[in-house]
């Protein structure tokens, strides 16, 4: 796999992924938890995310290679919690209860992925899908690289993120405060490191 012998290659300090602490759980066999219930759309939501990561074997390998490397994990994604949360919200009490329809009725469809769970987001909504899901969260992941002290870093995210990331990179004075990021005080502040 590529991605392994890059990283092996380099021999990082850290590997930074684009995972949250559940997420993270999840894929690594944990008991999967639901520490800020709002309530039972968004557990409902929540559970549909992690039974449906498209990047699932990728992050899993990655995790892998960083035990055999003795590697540090960082946690470098918002809670998953944090941009549902803030997309139901904002969005028109009619919408909510469309979307809610819509996500029940394709809950057991085969093939269904994070992905696709996505698209209907910004079906719903382009606007409050590219705030909450893309800029926030890629301002967020750029935010958390940033503020790695090691210098030896490899950081594993979507290619679709890539250049939105970098934006912030080299620019962070555009990167918003983080009660601004995190959006919601019902999300708990999670652990960074993992190891």
């Amino acid at each position: 796999m590529k991605l392994k012998k890059a990283i092996h290659a380099q021999n990082p300090e850290v590997i930074a992924i684009e995972l949250d602490e559940e997420r993270y759980n999840y894929l690594t066999g944990n008991e999967s938890y639901l520490k800020n219930k709002v309530n039972d759309y968004i557990n409902f939501i929540n559970n549909f995310v992690l039974n449906h990561l498209d990047n699932s074997d990728e992050m899993k390998a990655t995790i892998e290679v960083a035990n055999e490397i003795d590697a540090k994990i960082a946690l470098i994604d918002r809670d998953i919690l944090i941009p549902i949360y803030k997309f139901l919200n904002d969005l028109s009490k009619i919408k909510e209860v469309k979307l809610i329809m819509k996500l029940d009725s394709l809950a057991n469809e085969q093939g269904y992925s994070f992905e696709k769970l996505e698209e209907l987001f910004k079906e719903f909504s382009p606007s409050l899908y590219e705030e909450n899901f893309i800029k926030k969260t890629n301002a967020f992941i750029a935010k958390k690289l940033l503020e790695l002290e090691e210098e030896n870093v490899i950081a594993v995210v979507s290619a679709i993120r890539k250049e939105g990331i970098q934006y912030y990179l080299d620019d962070p004075d555009e990167i918003p405060p983080m009660d601004v990021l995190l959006d919601s005080e019902k999300t708990k502040k999670k652990g960074f490191f993992k190891r």
